[in-house]
């Protein structure tokens, strides 16, 4: 008598969860409204990175970064070097990979700042995403990707 309301009940939720987990993550970078200019400035790097990436731009994304970058290139966490990093970026573009990040969170000190943010990404036969943090300095008027982490 009371299983089927109970059942109901527990499915709706579980549903609406479900739905939760796909369509969260705090909307898109383009939608983020940057609390203080340096977040302005932090945004818009990282949402140029990306647009450099979905064009297969190997020069535009690598002008985001500083020139002693690190950057991670494989889930085990081997790190590269700037210079080294064009051949991770062609490999990925080798299955179409194109990425949208969500709403960033931004923790700035000063000069540094550290990104943690949700990349959302498509390729030929998978989709998926990745939890990402990007150390970045100010350098001048600008902000460049310092180390990179996935």
């Amino acid at each position: 008598m009371y299983r089927r309301p109970i059942f109901l009940f527990w499915g709706l939720f579980l549903a609406v969860f479900m739905l939760g987990c796909v369509a969260g993550g705090g909307g898109r970078i383009d939608s983020y409204k940057p609390k203080s200019t340096a977040e302005s400035e932090i945004t818009k790097c990282l949402m140029d990175y990306q647009e450099a990436w979905n064009r297969e731009d190997l020069a535009g994304c690598l002008s985001h970064f500083h020139e002693n970058a690190q950057l991670q290139t494989s889930g085990a966490g081997t790190m590269a070097s700037k210079k080294d990093y064009s051949n991770f970026l062609e490999w990925r573009w080798g299955y179409e990979q194109r990425i949208q990040f969500s709403s960033p969170d931004i923790t700035i000190n000063g000069d540094q700042a550290v990104v943690k943010i949700q990349s959302n990404w498509t390729a030929r036969e998978f989709t998926g995403h990745s939890e990402d943090e990007y150390d970045m300095v100010r350098v001048g008027d600008r902000w460049l990707i310092m180390k990179y982490t996935f």
